[in-house]
């Protein structure tokens, strides 16, 4: 019974550790448990590739030739936007609330979980999971 009571309670320090840490950020914890990160490109390939939201709220295509197709399945909005790649070799996109392009604003990391996550590069936050549709 102490092993266990000793076990919880080491296992609880230790992620409130990592919760209250503001110097570790969810992409490193995603990281350290066996997440990569993956670039637009690979993920665009040679015929494009579309991301769709775990809870199937939105769909976003991004083709081989620049255009990028968002769709919020609740709303029915459907935006076509585009990307890119600029002189410095980052991505850029339009951003779908404001149509703004922003570049290397995201990092997208692959999940140990088999999912795909994007950060912003600004605030560090998570953004909705999502999969690759095949």
């Amino acid at each position: 019974m102490y092993r266990n009571l000793i076990l919880a309670t080491s296992v609880s320090l230790a992620l409130g550790a990592c919760a209250t840490n503001p110097k570790v950020s969810a992409m490193e914890v995603a990281i350290n448990n066996g997440g990569e990160i993956v670039e637009f490109l690979d993920l665009i390939g040679d015929t494009g590739v579309t991301f769709k939201a775990v809870n199937g709220d939105w769909f976003n295509y991004l083709s081989q030739d620049g255009r990028k197709a968002v769709k919020v399945v609740p709303t029915g909005v459907f935006k076509e936007l585009t990307w890119r790649v600029n002189d410095d070799g980052v991505f850029c996109q339009q951003m779908f609330a404001t149509e703004k392009e922003a570049c290397g604003n995201v990092t997208l990391v692959k999940a140990s979980d088999g999912y795909y996550y994007s950060y912003s590069n600004d605030t560090g936050k998570e953004g909705s999971p999502f999969t690759l549709v095949q």
